[in-house]
């Protein structure tokens, strides 16, 4: 008896199977499991006014800056780097004058334990955000303040189409979009 219990924990360790009718020690898997594979995400940009429309893909191009407190952009990209290392992007956004109104450095990675890195030249860490997964690569999620900042602070220069540059690694020339802005109380 002892011999058999020695025998059936072996045949467990090795992952074998015995043959005959309820007596299979790994299931196989279902012969209609299909692979399901998804192409890598091209990148992308875009725009939402809160991070649950940004979930749930409503993105916009038109944005009332006077009822809005945040701007939210999405940054897909097909992969991010293997961390210790961060997928890092530049945002800039101008208003329609074309004046540089807004300006960000932002690190990503898909570890999350990875909080801050340190940056050359800089005497204090870069903060390192989440790169959120999604079919076919990440999702580089950034929410943006916008009561009390210059996004609102000049409302007569910030009315029109403005222009939002995301640059940095994996985005070749970069991705470039254009918003329109009102301002109504």
């Amino acid at each position: 008896m002892r011999w058999r219990a020695i025998a059936t924990a072996a045949v467990l360790a090795a992952g074998c199977t015995t043959s005959g009718p309820g007596n299979s020690l790994v299931n196989p898997p279902p012969a209609d499991l299909a692979v399901v594979q998804v192409a890598p995400l091209s990148p992308a940009l875009s725009l939402a006014g809160t991070e649950q429309a940004l979930e749930q893909g409503a993105s916009g191009k038109a944005f009332n800056f006077a009822s809005l407190r945040e701007l939210w952009v999405r940054v897909t990209v097909p992969a991010v780097p293997t961390p210790p290392a961060a997928a890092m992007i530049d945002l800039t956004f101008k208003n329609p004058l074309g004046e540089v109104m807004y300006e960000s450095t932002r690190g990503f990675s898909s570890d999350p334990s990875m909080k801050q890195m340190p940056m050359p030249g800089m005497s204090a860490p870069l903060t390192v955000y989440q790169a959120k997964r999604v079919p076919g690569g990440f999702a580089l999620d950034t929410g943006l303040p916008l009561s009390g900042t210059n996004f609102t602070r000049y409302p007569t220069t910030g009315v029109g189409d403005w222009t939002v540059l995301v640059t940095g690694d994996g985005l070749g020339k970069g991705l470039t979009t254009t918003m329109t802005v009102s301002f109504t109380r």
